[in-house]
């Protein structure tokens, strides 16, 4: 890493905490774990900080001398420590009879699972990295939960490696029970980390095939949470942090059904996309929605939408590639374009925005500063770049 040395900590107080100082005026600061044996398992980054690895913060200028609070670290020791045997399947009990246990929405605390697990002969298998708000790993012995669409628990694993589940199988629908107790082919799972809701980030799908087919998908963990954006009549770039739980347009839409007449967005790997609300569903190339994409709403009418999901990590990677792209905004701040686009620097020609009021804005990042119509991004807008 290029940079000035400035200061470092070997000893810890009682807390386990260390304190850093500087009298040097940077504009980013960055903290570094190197604990020579032990492995870095996760960071959590304070106020206005962003996570770049496990080992790894960076920290904007601060002022008073002194490093914003709350970053941490976690590590793991370099001698083992005994763990306790787990299994992958609880055994069923003798009656096999299922436990409805309604998939969580808004649970704000962890909450234990009920009910015996059914087993089935046909499973597919799920596994990927887990999270639990704030991008923190889940930690050793969190339990990872798999629902069928009617709330049936068709799969459960415990994690042995923190931020990893899997393989855990999802089963099939027993038929030789009269009992609802397992998925079915082209179910869409959903998932619960320590009985809090979570949101799938692929980069598969959560579809239940046919026996034997294994899925990589990405869990996000966390309490449910809503943001409300305004929208005027007329044009809105749009952008929200969170990870819809029902991505589906037409329900991330649903407090401003009726008061919209399209929506525009752009995919990487499938260029343009758009719905129209009245069209047949097939006919619509935008299905979902999500943290990483800026949209165009045009409304008919204002409206203020609300949209429930799970928070995205502020250091969550946006996928971005050569040519136009519109993408979302994380942080709950407004940054400086060359600050907030610091990862991407030298790689792109200009950034667009969009206000109603306003009117299109603009960042050129070869122009004078004076020349930029767009100085900042903010919280609810999406991006246009290229």
């Amino acid at each position: 890493m290029l940079g000035t040395y400035l200061s470092e900590a070997s000893v810890s107080a009682s807390t386990g905490s260390f304190s850093l100082y500087t009298e040097a005026p940077y504009a980013w600061y960055h903290l570094v774990r190197e604990h020579v044996g032990y492995t870095g398992l996760g960071a959590l980054a304070g106020t206005g900080g962003i996570v770049q690895s496990d080992n790894w913060i960076a920290v904007p200028q601060p002022g008073c001398n002194t490093i914003s609070a709350n970053n941490r670290f976690w590590e793991e020791m370099p001698t083992p420590t005994p763990t306790r045997t787990v299994t992958h399947t609880p055994t069923p009990t003798a009656t096999k009879t299922a436990t409805l246990t309604p998939w969580p929405t808004s649970t704000p605390t962890a909450t234990v699972t009920p009910g015996a697990l059914h087993t089935s002969p046909e499973w597919v298998n799920f596994y990927g990295r887990v999270s639990i708000s704030s991008s923190s790993p889940a930690p050793v012995g969190s339990t990872v939960d798999a629902y069928d669409p009617d709330g049936i628990r068709c799969g459960t694993y415990y994690v042995t490696t923190a931020g990893e589940y899997g393989f855990m199988p999802v089963y099939r629908d027993d038929d030789t029970t009269p009992e609802d107790d397992g998925a079915l082919p082209d179910d869409h799972i959903r998932f619960a980390v320590n009985g809090l809701p979570a949101v799938p980030l692929g980069p598969d799908d959560t579809l239940w095939t046919k026996n034997g087919d294994i899925f990589d998908v990405d869990l996000l963990a966390g309490p449910v949470v809503h943001r409300t954006i305004f929208l005027a009549t007329g044009w809105n770039l749009i952008s929200f942090d969170i990870m819809p739980l029902n991505p589906a347009v037409l329900d991330v839409l649903a407090s401003i059904s009726g008061k919209y007449s399209r929506v525009l967005s752009m995919d990487c790997d499938q260029g343009a996309l758009s719905y129209y609300p009245y069209l047949p569903p097939t006919i619509n190339t935008l299905k979902t929605m999500d943290a990483w994409h800026g949209y165009w709403i045009e409304m008919t009418d204002d409206a203020h939408l609300v949209v429930v999901g799970i928070e995205a990590p502020e250091a969550m990677p946006m996928p971005v590639c050569s040519g136009y792209n519109l993408v979302g905004y994380l942080p709950d701040w407004p940054i400086a374009v060359g600050d907030a686009l610091w990862s991407v620097a030298g790689h792109y020609k200009s950034v667009m925005g969009f206000a109603p009021g306003i009117g299109a804005q603009s960042f050129y990042p070869d122009l004078p500063p004076a020349l930029n119509t767009l100085t900042q991004l903010r919280p609810g807008e999406g991006i246009g770049s290229r």
